[in-house]
């Protein structure tokens, strides 16, 4: 038991003189056990913003990578309905001609075909 007491002694005079070391020159001895912790804590803080920044610029990454693919798909329907139009205006005109066409061998059957008086 007297050793353990002196153990004590011994440790609080080891503390009094580093904090006298340091009230005299004003620079800290050594760390204590709190500044140490909350020095761990400030760099795990830093390592998790450090990785939220990249997760965040993975995400805006990906975000950027499909809107260019939405661009790209939105062009590609544009270019497909313009491309139906023209394909439907052709179409049209097709029948318009054919239309046409058939009215004009209507009117000659007509015309070739013997005329009745009455």
């Amino acid at each position: 038991m007297r050793k353990t007491i002196l153990a004590g002694f011994a440790v609080g005079a080891l503390a009094l003189s580093a904090s006298a070391v340091q009230a005299q020159t004003g620079a800290p001895s050594a760390p204590s056990h709190t500044e140490h912790a909350a020095k761990e804590k400030s760099e795990e803080h830093a390592d998790r913003v450090a990785a939220m920044k990249e997760r965040d610029k993975l995400h805006a990454d990906k975000v950027a990578e499909m809107k260019r693919r939405d661009k790209e798909h939105a062009d590609r329907v544009a270019a497909m309905r313009t491309s139906d139009k023209e394909h439907a205006d052709h179409r049209a005109e097709l029948r318009t001609h054919e239309k046409q066409a058939a009215d004009k061998r209507a009117a000659d059957r007509k015309a070739k075909a013997p005329q009745h008086k009455v």
